[in-house]
């Protein structure tokens, strides 16, 4: 998982067979050196398999750009964990109470691709409790100032920061350091959108809420970024009911063995997108979603 290239993660969605959407947080100061000759990229898929011995095992597999198609192997996490993807990296979310685990987001910030010394473990929230949704988010970190909240970097840089759906209410990490501390220290609350039984998906920098209604899923998406349900957001209508949704805020969606990714990142399926049949392994494997690298030589 370690390589000298900058990472980043598509926190967008996708769907198997029908429509989606992409998009992509790469720092705005840093653009520029994705332009340059002797530059490049590789995207790759993470998916997911509970391991016998109780662990969770991941797998890497480069599928666009990319200069070798050597499968990658990691071991991160337990089986009951959800899989995240956060600031590029594998992450994971506690949900038993065996050994403290609930509530608890573990992120292989290293980048080793197990739990090693240089990793992170926090509990986002005193009171987790079964049902809570976790996800990850590119949004400017927010700090206090006097008794206001500012953005933390006088440059615009988007970088990913967990959060939890717990109902309707959404609890996001604004300040960026990996635990709810609520609104008064420039968290972000955002009440009532979407539906309780929605699956958190965001996209981009927009919180997302997907839906099954009849035998397609819709996606509502916070286009205008002011985090209410209105006039100015995206209903995006794709995706069959039995698509299964990564709660990772993943590029795409799976069906059995196979994932389709919108990559040209219109919401609509076309011949600009990426269709990976028998993509993965077997149907226990659990697709995730999708990180790029991009390096200049």
């Amino acid at each position: 998982m370690n390589k000298s290239k900058l990472r980043i993660v598509f926190g967008a969605l996708g769907i198997l067979g029908t429509s989606a959407g992409c998009a992509v947080e790469i720092p705005d100061e840093e653009v520029g050196t994705h332009q340059q000759a002797n530059s490049g990229y590789c995207s790759s898929t993470l998916a997911t398999k509970a391991a016998t011995n109780g662990s969770l095992d991941w797998q890497e597999k480069p599928f666009d750009g990319c200069q070798s198609s050597a499968v990658s192997s990691y071991n991160f996490g337990v089986s009951t964990d959800i899989p995240l993807i956060v600031g590029g990296e594998l992450a994971v979310y506690g949900t038993t109470t065996t050994g403290s685990r609930r509530g608890y987001f573990f992120v292989d910030k290293d980048g080793s691709g197990s739990w090693s010394g240089g990793d992170t473990q926090a509990k986002f929230k005193s009171d987790a409790q079964a049902g809570d949704q976790p996800f990850a988010i590119a949004i400017q970190v927010q700090k206090k100032v006097g008794s206001s909240c500012v953005d933390a970097s006088a440059i615009p840089y988007h970088e990913d920061v967990v959060g939890i759906k717990r109902g309707t209410t959404w609890y996001i990490d604004a300040n960026g350091n990996g635990t709810w501390d609520g609104t008064a220290s420039c968290d972000r609350l955002v009440n009532a959108f979407g539906n309780a039984s929605d699956i958190p998906s965001p996209y981009g920098d927009a919180i997302a809420s997907v839906r099954t209604v009849g035998t397609v899923k819709h996606w509502y998406i916070d286009t205008n970024l002011n985090f209410v349900w209105d006039a100015g957001d995206t209903d995006a209508v794709f995706g069959a009911s039995t698509d299964q949704v990564s709660v990772a805020g993943a590029v795409g969606v799976q069906r059995g063995r196979d994932v389709f990714i919108n990559w040209n990142s219109n919401l609509n399926y076309n011949t600009g997108d990426k269709d990976l049949i028998n993509h993965l392994p077997s149907t226990s494997w659990k697709y995730v979603g999708v990180t790029t690298y991009f390096w200049n030589d």
